[in-house]
């Protein structure tokens, strides 16, 4: 994953644990993994949800329906 990025990657800007990686006109929002949030974690930095806004589709490391459906 690191080698597909590095090779997409011109630029990148980091304020915080959203980065937006450019190449051309072509976009990629990479946000920093979060395992387990403490209350004092939330909110999260607006920075989360204009990547969300910006986004056509947004990808997790784990399927939400299953773990939001209690099985």
């Amino acid at each position: 994953l690191l080698a597909a990025l590095a090779a997409f990657v011109v630029s990148v800007h980091a304020s915080s644990s959203v980065w937006k990686v450019t190449r051309g006109d072509a976009v990629l929002y990479v946000g920093g993994t979060c395992h387990v949030l403490r209350p004092s974690d939330l909110p999260l930095p607006p920075e989360f949800g204009q990547a969300f806004a910006a986004s056509a589709a947004v990808f997790f490391e784990t399927d939400l329906k299953r773990a939001l459906s209690g099985e």
